[in-house]
């Protein structure tokens, strides 16, 4: 059997005839606070259309909410909507069961091809069918090229900004205020929802007086997912104009501020005419989130010298030279830093060494040999411009393993036995800035230097003997 080439304006107009054949028997009703009627033909639904003009949020509101049909059939629509290849390959089940599976960036959910129908009709009622088969053809070809269009909003509690922060590409950090929600312009549901999770909500706590939100362009897709494969499939593949994840973002906002942060909710938004098209794409669905790992958040309020750590660390980052091993350590290191300062509890402090451990053996590449020398020697030469500085930071090396080893292995040294909270707590203040100046150091770099070029060709160190146990040469 041959197949011919997909039309899509043949398939367009089949559509938009047939819809235009139903709708035109039709009564469409809108829903009141009791859920009934009032029911009204077509002419009148299209007269308060066009009556509402160039005024935008009238026309929106002019959408039906049910639909009655008589007389009509929805077998020939629903036949012709599997002839496309995009929706063909989405069926799931049989007869009255049918269905299509659509993906969102939020979640995936089946939709029955009656109910895609009835939304055709609502939508072809202030329109024409062409238009609607037409829109539907767009969100079905946009979502195969991943172009479908979405907007995320993304809340977090307790960073208080003094002002919006621009990230590239069009993603940003804001104040969740009255003048945010006004100037995205949200609708009234919407803005309450969201203003629900900023200051001054029951959420928060009291002595809570703000919180951020972050926002960014997502381009997701496909629209719909092939039938066979939808069990495995959570979400729609996603790529966003600010090429970086939520929690990346989150992560990175706690290293500069050195604060524990928890995301609350995240609320994805879409354009109108896909809601319109499949009413299962709500705007309104809100997700909670949270990062931290075993504290909540208290606020912190960003200064100028954390955010400009934090422009300087998702500047690097987003043009850091990744692969997937890479990104993977990279994330977790970060993810490590972040949680570790959310750590409470009587053994925070030994938990936060341990975190900085990890961090630190991710970022300089360590393997199982040698381990405190090549930490001790790659973190001198990265982060020491000056000769004279590297012993000092080697040196600090030194002593944080010194307690990590003791916290890992127990007090297997005699001087273990007498280690007090002083020890732990200057270990963690010494593990933490290391730590956060490494990251800060390779994002600024964009790659991973070749650690032997870096000791090799740095400056000499002037001559001079080390302290007992530590054996850092000049160049190497």
């Amino acid at each position: 059997m041959i197949q011919t080439a997909f039309d899509a304006d043949e398939w367009v107009g089949r559509l938009g005839a047939s819809l235009d054949a139903l709708v035109a028997e039709a009564k469409f009703s809108f829903s009141l606070d009791d859920g009934q009627g009032p029911y009204l033909t077509l002419d009148q639904i299209r007269a308060l259309y066009e009556g509402a003009g160039s005024r935008p949020r009238i026309r929106d509101t002019m959408m039906p909410s049910g639909v009655q049909w008589s007389g009509g059939s929805l077998a020939e629509p629903r036949a012709i909507l599997r002839d496309h290849p995009e929706l063909r390959r989405a069926l799931k089940g049989i007869g009255k069961d049918e269905g299509l599976l659509f993906l969102f960036p939020h979640r995936t959910d089946v939709v029955s091809s009656k109910e895609l129908v009835l939304s055709l009709l609502r939508r072809t009622a202030i329109l024409t069918g062409q238009e609607t088969a037409r829109q539907l053809h767009r969100y079905l070809a946009d979502g195969a090229a991943r172009q479908l269009e979405a907007r995320e909003f993304v809340v977090v509690y307790g960073l208080k900004l003094a002002g919006r922060i621009d990230l590239g590409n069009g993603a940003f950090l804001a104040p969740l205020d009255e003048r945010f929600i006004s100037d995205e312009g949200f609708a009234e549901e919407d803005a309450d929802k969201l203003k629900s999770f900023g200051a001054g909500s029951e959420d928060f706590r009291k002595e809570s007086g703000g919180s951020s939100v972050f926002v960014r362009d997502l381009q997701w897709g496909p629209g719909v997912a092939p039938g066979s494969d939808g069990r495995n499939i959570e979400m729609a593949e996603i790529s966003h104009r600010f090429p970086c994840d939520v929690e990346t973002v989150v992560n990175l906002l706690s290293v500069a501020s050195r604060c524990p942060l928890a995301t609350s909710a995240r609320h994805i938004q879409v354009a109108r005419w896909m809601h319109e098209i499949n009413t299962n794409s709500r705007f309104g669905l809100w997700r909670s989130i949270s990062y931290s790992l075993d504290g909540w958040w208290e606020e912190q309020a960003l200064s100028g010298e954390a955010e400009d750590r934090f422009k300087t660390l998702i500047t690097g980052w987003t043009g850091f030279q990744f692969n997937s091993d890479v990104g993977h350590a990279l994330n977790l290191a970060v993810s490590r830093l972040s949680g570790s300062f959310a750590r409470i509890g009587p053994w925070k402090l030994q938990d936060k060494i341990l975190d900085y451990a990890i961090a630190l053996e991710i970022l300089y590449r360590l393997d199982s040999s040698e381990l405190t020398y090549k930490l001790g020697t790659r973190a001198a030469f990265l982060l020491c411009r000056k000769p004279e500085t590297r012993r000092s930071t080697f040196e600090k090396i030194t002593d944080f393993y010194d307690i990590r080893s003791a916290i890992v292995h127990g007090p297997t040294k005699k001087k273990h036995r007498n280690l007090g909270y002083k020890d732990f707590e200057q270990a963690c203040t010494d593990g933490c800035d290391l730590a956060c100046d490494t990251l800060l150091e390779l994002l600024q770099r964009g790659c991973f230097p070749d650690w032997k070029d870096l000791v090799f060709d740095a400056p000499a160190a002037p001559m001079g003997h080390p302290r007992a146990g530590a054996t850092l040469k000049a160049g190497g």
